[in-house]
């Protein structure tokens, strides 16, 4: 297992020194089609419900207001929200800051299966022994601000699903709630959090003194 350590070159084991268009080309293959997964359980597994809903809530509300109400509306609110986060909302929490709380509730583990996290690497690494983590302070600086803008993306999905569930939670339809809201634990709620358990990795790294080795 993957063992976090403060320091640049263990911080951030999701992310590639150099970008997979350098890999070999079994490797690089192996990065898009993992990327193309992710997307299509994203899209089937996470807003297929979505979709599901609003055609069975058609015949209360008619076609072109179900869709504006359940789909337009709540991505315009989520990409405003997301595009205007404070950035007190990205900064670390003293009780983040160790990553205890994160560990706790899996997500180094659930880091094993995202896209650049520590599974694939360690697949990449097997052909390829320079595939590496961050490197120095300029990228793991860089890679933070990466972070905020997937945390968002993530968080903006979260709140696409959320008039729906709420309103099939009013109505009394249960099941069709849960099914509206247990994929995003995974999808989308699981990648906030992992993106907020890096940053207070990097933080850690980031805070300690730089040793002038010449």
């Amino acid at each position: 297992m993957f063992e976090p350590k403060d320091d640049p070159k263990a911080i951030g084991n999701e992310v590639p020194a150099f970008p997979p268009s350098l890999l070999p080309p079994g490797s690089r293959r192996l990065h898009y089609w993992y990327w193309a997964l992710i997307f299509a359980l994203t899209v089937s597994v996470g807003f297929g419900p979505l979709f599901v809903f609003i055609d069975q809530v058609n015949g209360r509300h008619g076609q072109l207001a179900s869709v504006v109400a359940f789909f337009v509306l709540p991505v315009w609110l989520a990409s405003l929200v997301g595009a205007r986060l404070p950035e007190g909302y990205y900064r670390c929490h003293p009780f983040e800051r160790r990553g205890r709380l994160y560990e706790m509730l899996g997500v180094r583990y659930f880091r094993m299966l995202v896209p650049h996290g520590d599974g694939i690497n360690w697949l990449v690494r097997r052909s390829q022994p320079g595939y590496r983590v961050v490197r120095d302070r300029l990228t793991l600086t860089d890679y933070e601000a990466r972070t905020r803008a997937a945390e968002a993306f993530h968080l903006g999905c979260l709140l696409v699903m959320a008039p729906a569930a709420v309103y099939a939670t009013f109505a009394g339809w249960s099941g069709m709630a849960l099914w509206l809201t247990l994929p995003g634990i995974p999808l989308h709620l699981y990648p906030v959090l992992l993106q907020r358990y890096t940053r207070a990795r990097m933080a850690r790294a980031l805070a300690r003194p730089v040793v002038d080795s010449g």
